[in-house]
């Protein structure tokens, strides 16, 4: 069972849409029952994640929620605040949509009253 009762949720987001951070959120929260992770949500967009997800053979159910609602949505699906930016991106193939959507992602986050922020990408 996760630790997900009255622990304020990390807020990700997907970084480079093509590199290998959403795989790494994505396997993460497929194995957040063994890992005992907090809850966290991911900022960006759910279709994106979805063929990410069938790509790599994973089964996750994604929950679109607001900020307040993640931590409730987390053991039974990957919370996810929509940015409103299509991702299009292929792994290890970015295109123009990785470009705003990264932007988009990280200025939603800054945005909002997050006290945790981070982004699974690894620096290339």
């Amino acid at each position: 069972m996760t630790r997900s009762a009255g622990i304020r949720p990390l807020a990700l987001t997907l970084g480079e849409p093509a590199g290998i951070g959403p795989d790494i959120t994505l396997l993460a929260w497929s194995r957040r029952n063994e890992l005992n992770l907090p809850p966290f949500y991911l900022l960006g967009d759910a279709q994106f994640l979805e063929r990410r997800a069938k790509a790599l053979g994973l089964e996750v159910n994604f929950a679109e929620v607001a900020a307040e609602d993640a931590s409730a949505a987390f053991a039974e699906a990957l919370p996810v605040i929509a940015t409103g930016n299509p991702v299009t991106a292929k792994p290890g193939e970015p295109d123009a949509s990785s470009a705003d959507a990264s932007t988009a992602d990280a200025s939603s986050a800054a945005s909002r009253n997050t006290a945790r922020i981070s982004s699974p990408s690894c620096p290339a």
